[in-house]
């Protein structure tokens, strides 16, 4: 389940909520995801493929400082057509609870990455982008429209590492070779699998047919 800023069920929106007042400039998505916390936080901290699972965000290139806590992020965001070229820091690590991700310049000023105990052994994620107040209207594309399918991603992430994880070929194509993928190649790729599938399941049923005919005579 996801829910928006103000608790109610999330379905992908255009843009996230926007809160005034205390939590101005703010935007945030929360889901479940069925994985204990430690797991979740473990997963995470691989900030590249953290990025990487972003449907809209386009990686041109991405470099880790030797501190392995700051990277250099050039991409483009297809949902809002901005194009990022920027240092990425990683902050405030607290083990299995969170950490932060912080922008050295843009409309976005920090990602903030919680997680809770959820039902029984899951978790309960929350991703928060704070921006700076912007300076006028024309600012306001920057911001990120990809949040929501950005968690969804995530959660669907690590559903399949869970049921599949411990088949090799699974992770091989998923961590080297999906994850580098450009998200238009992806999106070609899904539908190619789905027209692919659904060829062979017309196929499967006409050749059922023409067995049953076959059979009867």
């Amino acid at each position: 389940m996801m829910t928006d800023s103000n608790g109610s069920a999330a379905s992908l929106k255009a843009m996230p909520d926007v809160i005034t007042d205390d939590r101005k400039d703010t935007a945030w998505v929360t889901i479940e995801i069925p994985v204990p916390p430690c797991k979740v936080f473990g997963f995470l901290q691989n900030t590249e493929r953290l990025f990487r699972l972003n449907p809209y965000l386009d990686i041109r290139q991405w470099e880790e400082h030797p501190s392995a806590k700051r990277f250099h992020l050039h991409a483009l965001n297809e949902m809002n057509g901005v194009a990022y070229d920027l240092f990425v820091t990683l902050e405030d690590v607290r083990p299995d609870t969170g950490f932060l991700l912080s922008y050295d310049k843009g409309l976005k000023k920090s990602m903030e990455i919680t997680l809770q105990p959820g039902a029984a052994t899951g978790s309960i994620v929350t991703l928060r982008d704070r921006y700076h107040t912007p300076a006028g209207e024309d600012q306001l594309k920057e911001v990120d429209r990809s949040l929501i399918p950005w968690a969804n991603s995530i959660r669907q992430y690590l559903l399949g590492l869970e049921r599949w994880g411990w088949f090799w070929p699974y992770r091989w194509y998923r961590e080297r070779f999906w994850l580098n993928m450009r998200p238009f190649h992806r999106r070609i790729t899904r539908m190619l699998i789905w027209v692919t599938t659904l060829e062979f399941v017309v196929f499967l049923f006409v050749f059922t047919i023409y067995w049953l005919e076959l059979m009867r005579r």
